[in-house]
């Protein structure tokens, strides 16, 4: 392979989808076989991630085209879309064909072929079957074909643009034999007289290569000959009425030729001559069926998308009825082309009820694009549609993605069971990222005040954070005149009620903000083995970093076992249990590596923990399973290379306090054990939180030393910058209906000191306190509310914070308190005279972001503490002076 031709290798590759499943943890996800892989033959991690569009339908054994990103770890998959067919930025295709390489561009790595109909189609070097073999010019190919529109990216915007669609070949082999539709006693001849004409055409000769094509006529009128003649008349003369007229002349010289027939159908039908184009399309299918013709799939899907875009419903059940026949001739690939999936789908929706087809109209005419529908099959009770917003507009006004799911009920009653059903897709949406996963349009036949009441608890629900389901009614889109301000009133009403500051559990996704440099440092850590330490108060937002940590690193392919210390049952304070626990989760996110052969010693033997009998050693067993799960991954050829990371979140539960609590049994051996096996492998790694790295900096626990004693890289989350801030309470406020104006931002970060929990607290009483929408908050309006917050909010977000320093760490709680005395920033010199061993609890408190200092000077970081603890702790102290 030369130079170009390697570089064209890298840039597109093709493959096989060899492995893709489901699972609740890391979506949709599976491995590409390349067809030219590396020297050491590994597979190509992909996910949904990766695909190009949401939209597009991935199956196993799918041949697909690829780019790969380079990581620290190896090549992962991206742009990843199916080899046959379109994608959201293609039109149909129209299937293998046969054409002539008119020119090659090798130093830009591109050529151009005439298609035995006329058109002309654009390829890559890496379309080519065999890259090694690039074919001459005047060489007979066959490809495949498809339009693909271009991608205008807009400067300072996030809006993408499709450009003009062009017709692109792939899948391109050499072939020594005349195409079945074409004339092969005339076919040498004929190839004089159009490459003539193509000449022409490229040089814009257009007249000269109607002359050259009529003379063609005369003297061996091959098919060929007339469908070129007429692709160049509707696609470059923009003639399809003489387009049609030289069809018709062919079909009278070759009237058993189906892709005559085929085309003459297809322009018609563009020509709005619907009844024309069905009985051409119809006579095409039959000749298509005759012994020694070809073209029936082509056939069927140009018939059932004629049906389909003539949109009746008798015209819909036909349009079903031959995409059906379509799909049993692709065989158990079924149909090929993302369109026509699209396309069938919604003709099964549209047919099921009259709101399917109400559904697709309302968004339409709002201007969405419907890129994705299912009807469960069988289903009578729903139907769904993710719909793309018309640009940026209702994304920034409501805090939305520009993907939406839309569930349309088919049965007139919505209860509790439906709406759990509804949260279990959209839970499948977080996962798949096809659509936004915190809020969801629901088409009902009426709005209830029994349905209206439980979808106004659930915005109402701070716990849970449940999705906003915002439901539309069929009354009021039939009687709304602009379907536009019926759908933003009905997302104003609801979404503009959420308080989306008002999360008391952790964040992911969408509504995770900020922390790309410990994110990039935790990232670098664990692709070089390293085990890290998160140190931070509560409600700083070390929770929510592990989960962010482990959806990237699920989307490396990785394995993440995660446990929350603080949601284990009171009773439990074994290892053993942790143990099982962790078996369980590794047996379920290894499946994709490991064979139905693997025989699992703890992981899922013992669903239920009491079920273990005492004397059964399950520390060893979970051992077994580790090592061997880890062992395959050592020999897997596979890229990015996954590694196994344990996440332990607030370890302090399993040791020892100073309160005389003795800790988890057997404890030592399991962080011995798992200090052990990280020296042993590069394919593992810890990764733990705790308030403070009490964990690596004591040197003993009862008598017996420390097995992680300064073991652990320290990671302090740092409270948000300004921008971060701006960044969170702008989103969020936007969601809501809230903008913020120019200062009230900085003013709300001065308050707050940055730190995640506070500003969203804050956040919400204003949101609260002042509920008209839509609201603008200026820097006054923040500064009004501060005495009412501390009021009302202070005791309940501050004791969050300050009553566990005060049980815990009782130096670091008074020094806090003589810091809040201060009037102004109390100097490091005074407060390290005044009091001993003064500068590490000082260091915690930096660490923790709790002070913060500049040359000489420190105090508090957040000023709104600062007031609450000379209100709450210190009034008496401040009024006497002392």
């Amino acid at each position: 392979m030369n130079t170009a031709e390697a570089t064209a290798e890298r840039r597109h590759r093709r493959g096989v989808i060899s492995s893709w499943q489901y699972s609740t943890v890391y979506g949709y996800h599976g491995y590409i076989r390349p067809d030219h892989p590396d020297p050491d033959g590994r597979l190509v991690l992909v996910s949904t991630h990766s695909l190009r569009s949401p939209a597009t339908h991935i199956k196993l054994g799918d041949r697909v085209y690829f780019s790969t990103e380079k990581t620290p770890r190896g090549d992962l998959a991206t742009d990843v879309y199916v080899a046959y067919g379109d994608t959201p930025e293609a039109a149909e295709s129209e299937g293998r064909s046969v054409g002539t390489v008119r020119n090659l561009h090798p130093e830009r790595l591109f050529g151009i072929l005439e298609t035995e109909d006329g058109r002309t189609a654009l390829f890559h070097f890496s379309d080519l079957e065999d890259p090694a073999r690039v074919p001459l010019p005047g060489a007979l190919v066959s490809a495949r074909l498809f339009e693909r529109r271009t991608i205008n990216r807009l400067t300072g915007e996030n809006e993408v643009r499709l450009g003009a669609a062009e017709l692109r070949a792939c899948q391109i082999a050499k072939t020594d034999e005349p195409s079945s539709r074409l004339d092969a006693g005339l076919h040498k001849q004929a190839q004089g007289f159009l490459a003539k004409a193509l000449l022409a055409r490229e040089e814009g000769r257009f007249d000269d290569a109607a002359q050259i094509y009529e003379a063609a006529l005369k003297g061996c009128p091959a098919a060929a000959v007339f469908l070129s003649y007429a692709a160049m008349e509707k696609a470059e003369r923009h003639s399809p009425d003489k387009a049609f007229a030289i069809l018709e002349r062919g079909m009278k010289r070759h009237p058993r030729n189906p892709k005559l027939y085929e085309d003459a159908g297809l322009l018609a039908a563009t020509l709005k001559q619907p009844i024309k184009a069905l009985g051409l399309l119809e006579n095409a299918l039959k000749l298509s069926r005759e012994p020694g013709q070809a073209g029936e799939k082509g056939v069927l899907l140009a018939l059932a998308r004629t049906y389909f875009r003539m949109g009746d419903a008798t015209s819909l059940q036909k349009s079903i009825s031959y995409f059906e026949e379509a799909e049993r001739a692709f065989g158990e690939r079924g149909l090929p082309f993302q369109r026509d999936i699209l396309n069938f789908n919604l003709a099964r929706l549209r047919s099921q009820h009259q709101r399917g087809a109400l559904a697709g109209h309302f968004f339409e005419e709002c201007g969405f694009q419907i890129i994705r529908a299912d009807l469960p099959k069988g289903s009578t009770v729903f139907g769904d549609l993710v719909v793309k917003a018309p640009g940026i507009e209702f994304s920034e006004s409501y805090g939305i993605s520009s993907l939406l799911l839309v569930r349309c009920m088919f049965q007139a009653d919505v209860g509790i069971q439906e709406l759990r059903h509804l949260d279990q897709k959209l839970a499948s949406c977080r996962e798949s990222q096809i659509a936004d996963s915190e809020v969801a349009l629901l088409l009902v036949a009426s709005l209830t005040p029994d349905i209206e009441r439980a979808l106004y608890a659930r915005i109402a629900n701070r716990r849970e954070h449940l999705p906003a389901i915002v439901p539309i009614s069929q009354a009021e889109i039939e009687r709304s005149s602009d379907k536009v301000n019926a759908l933003r009133g009905a997302l104003d009403k609801w979404l503009f009620k959420r308080d989306l500051f008002a999360v008391n559990a952790p964040v992911f996704g969408a509504r995770f903000f900020g922390r790309i440099n410990p994110i990039a440092e935790i990232r670098d850590a664990i692709s070089a083995s390293k085990p890290v330490g998160i140190f931070g108060l509560r409600k700083v937002g070390k929770t929510s970093m592990l989960h962010e940590i482990e959806r990237r690193s699920a989307e490396s392919g990785d394995i993440v076992l995660y446990l929350d210390l603080l949601a284990l049952p009171e009773d439990v304070t074994d290892t053993r249990w942790l143990y099982w626990d962790l078996g369980t989760q590794l047996r379920t996110k290894s499946q994709h590596f490991v064979d139905t052969s693997f025989q699992w010693r703890l992981g899922g033997v013992f669903t239920d923990y009491l079920a273990i009998p005492a004397e059964f050693p399950v520390a060893t067993a979970f051992d077994s399973d580790l090592k061997r799960v880890l062992s395959i991954i050592e020999d897997a050829t596979i890229t990015p290379r996954p590694k196994v990371v344990l996440m332990l979140d607030e370890v302090e539960r399993l040791l020892p306090t100073r309160l005389g609590e003795p800790g988890f049994r057997g404890f030592f051996g399991f962080f011995s054990y798992f200090r052990g096996l990280s020296q042993q492998t590069g394919d593992f790694t810890m990764i733990v939180t705790a308030a403070n790295p009490g964990i690596q900096e004591t040197a003993q626990f009862a008598g017996r030393d420390n097995p992680v004693f300064n073991y652990f890289k320290e990671v302090y989350l740092k409270f948000f910058e300004l921008v971060e801030c701006r960044q969170m309470l702008t989103q969020l406020g936007r969601g809501m209906g809230i903008a913020f104006q120019s200062g009230a931002c900085e003013l709300i970060h001065s308050l707050t000191g940055g730190h995640p929990f506070i500003t969203r607290q804050l956040g919400s009483f204003l949101a609260e306190k002042y509920p008209d929408r839509p609201l603008r908050l200026t820097s006054e309006t923040v500064k009004a509310a501060v005495d009412d917050y501390l009021d009302l909010r202070g005791d309940k977000d501050f004791n969050e914070i300050f009553e566990r320093i005060s049980r815990d760490y009782p130096d670091e709680r008074d020094i806090c308190l003589e810091l809040a005395r201060q009037d102004a920033p109390m100097s490091i010199a005074g407060l390290t005279d005044s009091r001993k061993g003064v500068r590490p609890v000082l260091r915690h408190l930096i660490g923790y972001q709790l002070a913060q200092t500049d040359a000489s000077a420190v105090t508090l970081s957040m000023e709104l503490m600062r007031r609450w603890l000379r209100r709450s702790y210190l009034t008496d102290d401040i009024l006497s002076g002392s």
